[in-house]
């Protein structure tokens, strides 16, 4: 918060002189507050991380820094709504199915996420990537011994990225796959 503003004239606040000699004591006073709206501006750097619950079920997150502008807004109504867009720089998804699998995606640069409102119902346009090392022997037509096709080079593991895209609603995101082989 950069600047400071006073209050005036608001019922609910009562001062009472304590060197005075009176017994007055206060009375029980209940006033309407609805309608007290506030409003943030938030500007994210890197240094703030950000975790975000996907599925607690599952225990499926999402985990990173990154950068952005939001605005959030609450009232006493308990509206809460946020906008604006979060760029995620660096980051991990830890995805869950089931307690079966539980593999680490690490998020690449340039992510985002973006709200418009609800904020459940964000939108995401995300890629990581889990790195791994695997034999392409299989795609390739050749059998687990490296016979069926020639060479026993091809049974040999090697880098292998398998990305995953998320898009779509933050909370129920399209999910579709790749692979790529970096070297």
């Amino acid at each position: 918060i950069s600047y400071s503003t006073s209050v005036s004239e608001q019922s609910f606040i009562k001062f009472i002189n304590p060197q005075d000699n009176k017994t007055n004591s206060v009375e029980n006073i209940t006033q309407n507050i609805s309608g007290v709206q506030m409003n943030f501006l938030i500007n994210v750097n890197p240094n703030a991380r950000f975790t975000i619950f996907l599925d607690p079920s599952t225990g499926g997150t999402i985990k990173g820094t990154g950068e952005g502008t939001l605005r959030m807004e609450i009232n006493t109504n308990g509206e809460f709504n946020m906008f604006g867009t979060y760029k995620v720089k660096e980051g991990e998804y830890l995805m869950t199915i089931k307690d079966v699998i539980n593999k680490k995606f690490l998020i690449e640069d340039g992510g985002i996420i973006q709200w418009n409102g609800d904020p459940i119902d964000a939108d995401i346009n995300l890629k990581a990537i889990y790195k791994t090392r695997a034999s392409i022997a299989t795609l390739l037509g050749v059998d687990s011994t490296g016979t069926s096709s020639g060479t026993s080079s091809t049974s040999r593991r090697i880098p292998v990225n398998s990305e995953l895209y998320l898009t779509g609603k933050l909370m129920n995101p399209n999910v579709s796959f790749g692979i790529t082989l970096p070297s």
